[in-house]
């Protein structure tokens, strides 16, 4: 078989066309020095031949049709024939089932402009230090360190923190991730238009919506904001009346809004938390005080205190202390009694011997620990009260007591040395209790388990240890101008 061997250098340019040899006769190029075009033309194709030996430089291959140039065999690095076809001014590198394809530009409807990527039914991997970094599977979805991602961006590092930056040099501009229904051209009306980011101060993190434009971090369009600091601020529009919502779901336990004041030092008493309702340039502040230092199981104590504005200063008005013990800037309590608001109006009175069967009493706690003191106390029984007159008696539910939590659990993380067997997130302390509720242990709870029509309902009287002594005062002078009644009865006899 004949062949053409291309060889040496000469001076000057050109266009060498080499008509095919025929079986009997060798052919030589003298390439010129200076850039050409080489072609070997066969019949109406212009196309290079099959070669068996290695070609060093740059090769152009540059044809009005398909071009393709088949590099390696089955032995090659990764034991795979690879095709590289020109198509549509692009490149497809193909083992014969998968197409990696790129295109500068590409004339086809679904693939205008320029692109790299796959044509057959199959994932894009980016590698580097031979190792794959960025996958892109079939529908889309991208995982940057995930082979398998799960939704349009799915992020993943097991060797170190998994973090994204948002970074802008520019002084004036917002770092932020924007969430909208139509982005268009970020100014689409109804858009509805989400940022989450940093103003150009990056002194607060916003939370911010737009209707109609791209949310602008840090003004009007804020609908929340969190400080450097770590204090928050929620903006809601002026005809929106609920502000804030909490939903919780906890079976047989409670669910809370917590405010903490995690200040504590031995002997300190001054601290409070509390909940402030302002309007305008007033307001009042409802919440918990320190009865002492609570440093100690046995000096956990708080109260309760609301404090009112009354011109232009603020004053404690009302206080529950750790006992119960109520005190007021005035213990009068008013009822709504407006003549306007009532019908049916007639005198009352009440009836004497039903009073005088009232019984006050005295009594202990067989649980002072869940009641105020272990003192004896004044008041009434509420089953006394009942059959006598039911409108000072009323019932509820009773729970089992709250467990007081003295420290809570810790955890280990990935700042702590561990011990053989244990991971991160296993529980390092246990949570340690001042009281633990247990079925059986004799709490209000069981004793009111008691398999009665009663069971679990605790029975309340309306009636006081202020309202004990009056009854019994007023007993008293009933039975002495009782005897005096018969005292006189009987002189007058």
């Amino acid at each position: 078989m004949a062949k053409v061997k291309i060889q040496g250098s000469a001076s000057g340019t050109g266009i060498f066309t080499v008509t095919a040899p025929d079986s009997d006769t060798n052919r030589t190029i003298t390439l010129p020095d200076g850039t050409g075009t080489l072609a070997f033309t066969t019949g109406d194709d212009d196309k290079l031949p099959l070669a068996g030996g290695t070609l060093t430089g740059d090769l152009d291959i540059s044809d009005t049709g398909v071009g393709a140039l088949t590099v390696g065999g089955t032995t090659n690095a990764y034991s795979a024939p690879v095709l590289f076809t020109v198509t549509d001014l692009g490149l497809d590198i193909t083992d014969g089932t998968k197409h990696l394809a790129s295109w500068a530009t590409h004339g086809g409807s679904s693939h205008a402009g320029s692109a790299i990527g796959t044509r057959s039914n199959h994932d894009l991997a980016l590698i580097t230090n031979d190792t794959k970094r960025v996958f892109i599977d079939t529908s889309g979805f991208v995982g940057f360190g995930e082979s398998n991602p799960m939704k349009s961006l799915h992020v993943s590092r097991a060797d170190s923190d998994c973090m994204l930056i948002l970074e802008s040099a520019g002084t004036a501009s917002d770092k932020q991730v924007c969430f909208a229904e139509d982005y268009g051209s970020g100014n689409e009306t109804g858009g509805n238009y989400w940022g989450i980011g940093v103003d150009s101060s990056e002194n607060e993190l916003n939370i911010c919506f737009d209707a109609d434009t791209q949310a602008s971090m840090g003004g009007p369009d804020t609908v929340m904001s969190i400080e450097s600091d770590g204090s928050a601020e929620h903006w809601v529009d002026a005809s929106v009346p609920r502000l804030l919502g909490a939903t919780g779901s906890n079976d047989g336990g409670e669910v809370y809004i917590g405010v903490t004041n995690t200040y504590a030092t031995s002997g300190s008493t001054d601290e409070f938390s509390r909940i402030r309702c302002s309007m305008g340039n007033a307001g009042i502040a409802f919440g918990g005080y320190k009865g002492d230092d609570t440093m100690t199981g046995g000096a956990r104590d708080a109260g309760f205190q609301i404090v009112c504005q009354a011109a232009n200063a603020e004053s404690l008005r009302f206080q529950i202390d750790e006992n119960g013990t109520i005190t007021a800037s005035d213990t009068s309590i008013g009822s709504l009694s407006d003549e306007r608001l009532k019908k049916d109006i007639a005198d009352y009175t009440y009836n004497l011997d039903t009073f005088k069967s009232l019984r006050p009493r005295t009594f202990k706690w067989k649980n002072d620990w869940e009641h105020t003191g272990d003192e004896t106390r004044r008041g009434f029984i509420a089953q006394e009260i009942e059959p006598v007159d039911d409108y000072w008696v009323s019932t509820d539910k009773i729970r089992p007591p709250t467990d007081q939590i003295l420290d809570k659990e810790t955890y280990y993380t990935k700042d702590d040395e561990l011990p053989e067997g244990k991971n991160i997130g296993d529980v390092k302390t246990p949570t340690t209790y001042g009281y633990q509720y247990e079925k059986g242990d004799g709490c209000d709870y069981d004793l009111l388990d008691d398999g009665s029509d009663l069971a679990n309902i605790q029975m309340i009287a309306k009636l006081g240890k202020k309202d004990a002594m009056y009854v019994s005062v007023i007993k008293q002078l009933i039975t002495k101008i009782e005897t005096l009644e018969t005292k006189v009865t009987a002189l007058e006899a």
